[in-house]
């Protein structure tokens, strides 16, 4: 995890996962190098338990 935000006010937990920057990734079909680029765009996802206070 790169960092997590918390906003109590909010009810909100904000998660940031980040992977290291290899000069190169293995290709999934042929196993070469390549370059690694940022390949998706930022996802948000509901959790509603996570500020609830149950346990």
């Amino acid at each position: 995890m790169a960092r997590v935000e918390l906003d109590v006010a909010r009810q909100r937990v904000d998660v940031f996962a980040e992977h290291g920057t290899p000069k190169s990734w293995p290709c999934a079909e042929c196993g070469a190098a390549c370059g690694l680029h940022d390949h998706e765009p930022e996802r948000i996802w509901r959790h509603l338990d996570s500020l609830s206070g149950d346990k």
